[in-house]
């Protein structure tokens, strides 16, 4: 095709303007080749776009199944602990110290419970204490010789 050009009549006249026909010509062949490149490159891109759109929606839903799932369980789980915490035990009556040393081990296993809680405040504590001595014995009138304070309750239990 090119050899034609230059064997016609267009190029004996004017080889100037055959030269730049030709370079146009390989220009635009080459724009278009370019453009198809982008344009695939578009296409691809779109593609890669919509699968991951894909791959994201299915992960969405099995993360949704298996929440729906878990929460289900939880529930389950909520259900039988509600169960347990429908039945009552007794109350717990605490032994009470009269003074007699005989009587202190007893008392003390059981109120050492209270002692060593940090979530229960010395104030409370001492008001428990109380609560645990016999009224009108001794151990009841050394407690109550104390203010009813919280720093008043480590010296209410050395005495």
């Amino acid at each position: 095709m090119i050899r034609r050009y230059y064997k016609s009549k267009e190029y004996s006249e004017d080889p100037d303007f055959v030269a730049s026909v030709l370079i146009t010509a390989v220009s635009d062949s080459k724009q278009k080749e370019e453009r198809k490149i982008r344009e695939d490159e578009e296409k691809k891109r779109h593609e890669e776009g919509r699968r991951l759109r894909h791959e994201l929606e299915l992960a969405r839903l099995q993360f949704q199944t298996v929440t729906a799932g878990q929460s289900e369980t939880q529930m389950f789980v909520q259900e039988a602990i509600g169960v347990k915490k429908k039945f009552h035990l007794p109350k717990l009556e605490f032994r009470q110290f009269s003074g007699n040393v005989k009587d202190w081990l007893p008392f003390w296993n059981e109120f050492e419970h209270i002692h060593k809680d940090a979530d229960i405040a010395p104030e409370s504590k001492f008001q428990y204490l109380v609560q645990a001595t016999v009224s009108g014995s001794r151990a009841r009138e050394v407690v109550e010789s104390f203010p009813t304070t919280g720093a008043s309750y480590g010296k209410a239990v050395e005495s």
